[in-house]
Parts: C-alpha cells; sequence; structure tokens
C-alpha cells in the first residue's frame, strides 16, 4: 500500500462511507487525482447502499468477516511519523518538518531512476491501523474473480483509462485524523 495523494472520500459515497471512506474488501481504483475511488465491496451484501450505483460483478460472492477477522492498533505509537511510498528508498528524500505548523512540511531531494514520482504523508497526531489477519481468502477470490472485476470496471464503471494493473483490493489500511 501507499499514501493517497487525497484521502477523501468522494461525496457520491453512500453517508456510511463518507464518513468511514476506505474498508477492508473495497475494490476499486487509483484515480489520476490521486484519490481511492471505491467500486464495490466484498465484504458487504449485493443490496448494501453502496452498490447501488455501480451494481456488483456477475458471479459476485459476499466473504463474511467476523471481528476477530481484523487486527486493530489504535495508535500504534505513529505521532510525526512520515508514511512514503515503498518504490522511493529513504536516501534520495531528506523531509524537514518546519514552522510552527506541523502539517507544512519542505521536502527535498532528487529524481530516483527507481520511480519519478513518490508519494509520503506526515501523520502529527498519529493514525490508527486496520489490517486483515489473514489474506488467503481474499487472495482466493481475487484469484478466481480477478478478471471479471477488471472487466466490470471498465465496462460497468466506465474506467477505461486504468491499467491491467491498477484495481486493488484492500486488505488494511491506516486511519488518521489529520495529515
Amino acid at each position: 500500500g501507499y499514501p493517497l495523494w487525497f484521502p477523501e472520500p468522494s461525496i457520491r459515497l453512500p453517508p456510511t462511507y463518507l464518513h468511514e471512506s476506505i474498508r477492508i474488501g473495497d475494490v476499486g481504483v487509483v484515480t489520476p487525482h490521486g484519490n481511492f475511488d471505491i467500486l464495490f465491496n466484498i465484504c458487504l451484501p449485493e443490496d448494501h447502499p453502496l452498490h447501488l450505483h455501480y451494481g456488483v460483478p456477475e458471479g459476485f460472492k459476499q466473504i463474511t468477516l467476523s471481528e476477530k477477522d481484523i487486527e486493530i492498533l489504535k495508535d500504534p505509537d505513529y505521532r510525526g511519523c512520515i508514511v512514503t511510498t515503498q518504490c522511493s528508498p529513504k536516501k534520495n528524500i531528506n523531509i524537514n518538518v518546519t514552522g510552527a505548523n506541523p502539517n507544512v512540511v519542505a521536502v527535498k531531494g532528487r529524481k530516483s531512476k527507481v520511480a519519478a514520482k513518490a508519494a509520503f504523508i506526515a501523520l502529527p497526531s498519529g493514525a490508527d491501523k486496520y489490517d486483515l489477519r489473514d489474506t488467503s481468502v481474499f487472495q482466493m477470490e481475487a484469484m478466481r474473480m480477478g478478471k471479471t472485476w477488471y472487466e466490470f470496471a471498465l465496462k460497468k464503471a466506465g474506467r477505461t483509462t486504468m491499467s491491467h494493473d491498477s484495481l486493488y483490493l484492500i486488505t488494511g489500511y491506516h486511519k488518521a485524523s489529520t495529515w
């Protein structure tokens, strides 16, 4: 995973998603603008309000999770941490938090041959972490339905500019109140 340029949820989502935004089981794409566009969620029933806009892919099968399936770490000492994309070697980035506002960050560095783009997010107030304990059920469903999900995104949801590797199934996330 990696930080989103714009982590705010889309205003077209149902009210419950506007408050919570991303969830484990969401299937979607990272848009060219840098936000996550949720198409459907494999953990929600077919008739859930999230699925009213596009529906669900043919062959959709809900995966039911219980509270014990998700590991939750409330603010595991992330205060002041910087989260970066994995493709950006740390040696090529200097990050200095300056000024009275801890949300103002100056970044200095040079281009890396590994990646021309990078993202980072500063977490001045920390973050909570949510992770699926066992991803094997999600992996099996993604292998079974991956092609169908991709065709759904292209044809039903109209994501015609996405590449073959840009569809994501969320298995964990960090939630921060400030960034």
